[in-house]
């Protein structure tokens, strides 16, 4: 059976897994899981992966909410041999992977019930996983990323309205999310030391990034003052920039504070190559297509892991419960 056609994703085998919590469950059909994946955490970077089956090889993939397209290494590919195809497309890096000129195309590629046959992957020279699930897939379902229990499952977007009834009764804050068009990054509104800044979610990226030149405009951050460390350099764009670090004291996802929380502080690169002015403005709900530079903020697994989170690409909203039982109801610490 045909599921999701623009992903080219099949329905493998009918053995779907039904979530529901018969009390709440009055006028809404069960939640339809099509993949419940075990994930592996990279202790060294904070990311994580799922199995991915290729070509009945088990292989792990990394979920690329800020990757346009889905990709597999080339060491996987040689490996494996698939078939590629070289297409017109030039050379290009998106948080940390740079791929070639060339698509793969498996003879299966199957997540949980998902499969699909022949599915063209960008190939990546990237060292982490063997590839990433980017939001050209993503994007047909609704995802949940459950840390305590190590989960990441793929849902069907046929369901009500902020039901999440396996959830329980805890806490739960409801964020709206917008969706980039063209190229699938999903952005939300947080507040930092007071200030409203939209920030890119980033299951890929093990550290929480911040747009220095937002750091220095907005928050009013010294880079050569106290508490902020220089911490190496970064290429890109064919320029160069420093990295720092540092902390900020208050950090708002929706309902929820989280205190004390480091930032990476990174130079946008690629809008000073540009020339491209940083807009003081919200990009949250134009309806844009692309996104020129560094987002004001990158939210990675430093800030994530501290909730259960459901990404609903079909109400455009992005729902968040306390990843630690013991942590109060509206704040949360990183440390």
């Amino acid at each position: 059976m045909c599921f999701k056609s623009k992903a080219l994703l099949f329905l493998a085998s009918a053995s779907t897994l039904f979530l529901a919590n018969p009390a709440l469950a009055q006028n809404c059909d069960p939640l339809q899981v099509y993949a419940n994946l075990d994930i592996i955490t990279n202790e060294d970077t904070g990311d994580f992966a799922f199995p991915v089956l290729v070509n009945d090889t088990t292989k792990y993939f990394m979920a690329g909410t800020t990757y346009t397209f889905s990709s597999i290494n080339e060491s996987v590919v040689e490996e494996l041999g698939i078939t590629t195809t070289a297409t017109s497309a030039t050379m290009a890096v998106s948080t940390g992977n740079v791929f070639v000129p060339s698509l793969a195309r498996p003879e299966q590629f199957r997540i949980g019930n998902l499969q699909a046959d022949h599915i063209p992957l960008q190939v990546s020279l990237g060292t982490g996983p063997d590839g990433v699930i980017g939001a050209n897939i993503l994007r047909e379902y609704d995802v949940e990323v459950d840390f305590v229990n190590r989960k990441f499952l793929f849902v069907s977007q046929n369901h009500c309205s902020a039901y999440l009834p396996h959830w329980g009764d805890v806490p739960v804050g409801a964020v709206a999310m917008d969706v980039t068009r063209v190229q699938g990054t999903s952005t939300i509104r947080v507040t930092a030391n007071g200030v409203n800044l939209d920030a890119d979610i980033s299951f890929a990226s093990g550290n929480t990034v911040m747009n220095q030149t937002i750091a220095r405009r907005r928050l009013d951050i010294d880079l050569d003052g106290e508490g902020v460390e220089e911490v190496g350099e970064i290429a890109g764009g064919g320029r160069r920039g420093t990295m720092y670090l540092t902390s900020i004291d208050t950090l708002e996802i929706g309902p929820f504070t989280l205190t004390d929380v480091e930032m990476s502080l990174m130079p946008d690169l690629l809008s000073m190559s540009r020339n491209v002015a940083p807009s003081p403005n919200s990009l949250i709900n134009t309806n844009r297509d692309v996104v020129e530079g560094l987002q004001d903020i990158v939210l990675g697994m430093s800030v994530l892991r501290n909730f259960r989170v459901f990404m609903s690409y079909s109400e455009n909203r992005l729902y968040l419960t306390p990843a630690r039982a013991a942590a109060a109801p509206d704040t949360v610490s990183t440390q």
